[in-house]
């Protein structure tokens, strides 16, 4: 009798031991997908957020003597029509898959956010090649300016041209319809015979 009375504890004291390893280990699982969850939110809100600083801030650079059209240089007019050009294309490209508006919107932005930290990963990289005395880095501003509004603007026309959405959906959207023509026809066909036949 005591030995089965001990068999059965320790038997409960295994289930227990075990059990309570299944609640920790989902506990420890469900932690680390709520961190990785923040972290992606954290990044996304971050380069969303120096996506639209920097074009807020391109723009004012473009418009900062408030003469709309002899602020503009011929670079600038080039650039604007290729935005124009490229938007209206990712426009046409986005329409045609079953791809929510608010990816739509956010996705362009995503990638020129990714542009600017490879910029700024680069530049940073440069300028541990220099002194970081304040007039050399100055010099260096003054001096790549053009360069670093070229790099701005056309890091804008890529993320545009880039992000245009996979042909995948455009695909599922094609078979969608596939499968509705197909199981329309039947009832098409069913619906005339039974005419032919009332006749």
């Amino acid at each position: 009798m005591k030995n089965q009375s001990t068999n059965k504890n320790t038997s409960t004291i295994k289930k227990s031991i075990h059990s309570l390893g299944e609640y920790l280990q989902l506990a420890d699982w469900t932690f680390s997908l709520i961190l990785a969850f923040i972290f992606k939110t954290l990044i996304f809100i971050f380069l969303i957020f120096i996506s639209l600083a920097s074009i807020y801030f391109e723009f004012l650079n473009i418009f900062k003597y408030q003469n709309i059209l002899s602020d503009v240089s011929t670079a600038e007019i080039v650039f604007f029509i290729s935005f124009l050009l490229l938007l209206k294309r990712y426009y046409t490209y986005s329409k045609q898959t079953s791809l929510r508006w608010w990816n739509i919107i956010i996705t362009p932005f995503l990638w020129h956010g990714k542009f600017i930290l490879t910029n700024l990963v680069f530049a940073c990289f440069l300028l541990l090649l220099y002194s970081f005395e304040y007039k050399t880095i100055q010099s260096l501003i003054l001096q790549n300016k053009n360069i670093s509004q070229f790099l701005s603007l056309a890091s804008i026309l890529l993320s545009l041209y880039i992000s245009v959405p996979s042909r995948s959906f455009i695909i599922n959207q094609e078979i969608i319809q596939l499968n509705v023509e197909k199981t329309n026809k039947p009832e098409e066909i069913k619906t005339e015979k039974g005419f032919e036949n009332a006749l």
